[in-house]
């Protein structure tokens, strides 16, 4: 029986209002797996590096997940797209 492959979770945050076709803002990546996310919650990234809106925080606007297999590993990918709204 083959060992199973280890999993690498990333999230990629892409800047407000922007798609995919946009630099990614803040990039993360660990071997935890990464707490749900849902179209409709709220983030705060005031402290997250270069953050340009420290007083506003970000509604989630989409996600979009991509799997794949590496020859090491099991990679899953979150790419979470926003918008900013006042902060709360």
């Amino acid at each position: 029986m083959t060992k199973p492959k280890p999993v690498r979770y990333q999230i990629e945050f892409y800047p407000p209002g922007k798609r995919g076709d946009a630099d990614v803002w803040v990039y993360i990546e660990t071997e935890t797996p990464i707490m749900a996310l849902h179209v409709g919650d709220v983030i705060h990234p005031a402290t997250w590096p270069d953050s340009k809106s420290p007083t506003k925080a970000l509604k989630i606007d989409e996600i979009q997940h991509c799997l794949w297999e590496t020859k090491t590993h099991i990679r899953h990918k979150l790419m979470v797209f926003s918008h900013e709204i006042d902060n709360q």
